[in-house]
């Protein structure tokens, strides 16, 4: 939507590897395959990088007049001139930014900013929602496999009156002589028992 709004050939959503100090692009609307050869970038000597450790955005008119631009030749081949860059704010944290390039060198206007200020906002919160989602789903996945991996232990417990940890350590052994994930090897044990009743 960005891009045809605001006719550009390269629009993009960068997010921060926090581990790497990394931008690197989740999503990007893209007439140039070479752009997306270029990442991830480093965020603490790149000119985006640069509105990730100020939290604000930049304007650039041209690419290939700014020093810190680091793909001129690059910005050439394609037809790139200009850039807007805006941060993904989630409370007081930059999560990434939202890039706009232009094929021609200019300025873009309050409501442009304004308008990129918006979709920046909402991008972020999505993004934000699908990470606590996918955080919650990984959680829940790890409760039901600890109480699948408790529920085999305990079977094994009484089964063949070990301790717990003799019961743990069994179940762990025995996934590994098998080369098969816990609790794979948990549900087994469980419907064994159950077939068993």
């Amino acid at each position: 939507m960005l891009a045809e709004t605001l006719d550009s050939p390269v629009c993009s959503i960068m997010l921060v590897d926090e581990e790497r100090q990394e931008l690197v692009i989740s999503a990007a609307c893209c007439s140039s395959p070479d752009y997306m050869h270029k990442m991830p970038i480093k965020i603490e000597d790149s000119l985006i990088g640069r509105v990730v450790r100020e939290a604000r955005p930049i304007m650039i008119p041209n690419v290939l007049e700014e020093k810190q631009y680091r793909y001129p030749e690059l910005a050439r081949r394609t037809g790139l001139a200009s850039l807007l860059s805006l941060p993904l704010m989630t409370r007081d944290r930059v999560m990434g930014t939202i890039n706009i390039y232009t094929r021609e060198v200019r300025q873009f206007s309050e409501d442009e900013v304004g308008f990129v200020k918006v979709v920046a906002g909402q991008a972020a919160i999505a993004i934000e929602n699908a990470r606590l989602m996918s955080e919650t789903l990984e959680m829940k996945r790890a409760l039901e496999m600890r109480k699948l991996v408790e529920r085999a232990k305990g079977i094994l417990q009484h089964k063949y009156n070990l301790t717990e940890a003799d019961a743990y350590l069994k179940l762990r052994n025995e996934s590994r002589r098998l080369r098969r994930p816990m609790r794979d090897l948990a549900e087994a044990i469980i419907l064994a028992d159950d077939l068993e009743k």
